[in-house]
């Protein structure tokens, strides 16, 4: 039988070789399927084997409040030059009911900055998030650990009403790798998102499909000095839509964050998001968003 570490890095290279296999034919669904099945099994299962693994780990949980409270807010602009300026926030409660093991709830806004009345839609509430969270979901004695998470989103915002969605689900994995003692690390995520709809069109006169699929991969890089971290992150997704049609999407992220106190944490971010199309620069930015995120145990 397995030890806990060799199942623990054998589950993780078996979801990074099943996420980047080629993207076309039955190749692609078989590497989807085979990460979704691994997904599940990880976050059903895992919590019986991980709490039998950490018993015997020397760290302990750090002393915490159950609840926690987040709050993030946000500026972000399109790069045509006619494009306006918006502003959105969000704030997440959470709750811890047992080490390592926590549901939260978000929910948020985005306003642009002067009244638009040709796509009034597109601004007011944005899409709601129920989520369950499993920190240190594998942890091994090398310093490889993954989280995973089970997110379901709620169309309140008008946009994804008008689209006629009515939910989303997605399970993903993020796994961090030390490089250098605890100091400079490397991550990857890995998101697989299914999103119901009643319709296959996402708007009255059937022009544009709803892209029910939505693979995300991403890659970073961290340095933790004393109370800050410095991270840059690559996000690459991939959307498969009704009538098979397909989307690119990269995006770019850089954040700090700084550790005010033992409760209390805040971070600074800019993100750029470019959709890829052929004719266009490999980084020809669609939406620049820059934005601040508090966090605080209670």
């Amino acid at each position: 039988m397995l030890g806990h570490q060799a199942v623990g890095l054998l589950a993780v290279r078996l979801l990074n070789c099943s996420l980047v296999m080629k993207l076309s034919g039955s190749h692609f669904t078989y590497g989807i399927f085979q990460a979704t099945i691994l997904v599940t099994l990880c976050l059903m299962v895992w919590p019986q084997i991980s709490a039998a693994y950490s018993s015997s780990s020397l760290e302990t949980r750090p002393a915490a409040s159950p609840w926690s409270a987040q709050l993030n807010l946000s500026g972000s602009r399109g790069s045509d030059e006619l494009d306006y300026y918006n502003f959105g926030g969000s704030a997440t409660i959470g709750y811890s009911y047992r080490p390592w093991h926590s549901i939260y709830a978000s929910a948020g806004f985005n306003r642009p900055s002067v009244n638009e009345v040709e796509n009034p839609h597109r601004y007011g509430a944005t899409d709601s998030t129920l989520g369950y969270a499993i920190r240190r979901l594998i942890h091994l004695r090398n310093g490889i650990e993954a989280d995973g998470d089970l997110e379901l989103t709620l169309p309140t915002s008008t946009i994804s009403s008008r689209a006629s969605m009515q939910a989303m689900i997605a399970p993903s994995l993020s796994v961090r790798y030390p490089l250098y003692r605890q100091s400079v690390f490397a991550r990857s995520s890995h998101e697989i998102a299914y999103s119901f709809y009643r319709f296959e069109t996402a708007d009255e006169a059937g022009y544009r499909y709803n892209s029910p699929w939505m693979f995300t991969n991403g890659l970073g890089l961290g340095l933790r000095i004393y109370k800050t971290t410095t991270a840059v992150d690559y996000d690459f997704t991939h959307l498969i839509g009704y009538a098979d049609t397909r989307i690119n999407v990269q995006t770019l992220r850089v954040s700090m964050g700084v550790a005010i106190t033992g409760r209390a944490s805040v971070s600074a971010y800019a993100r750029w998001r470019d959709r890829i199309v052929t004719d266009n620069a490999l980084f020809d930015t669609d939406t620049r968003v820059i934005g601040l995120s508090f966090r605080y145990f209670m």
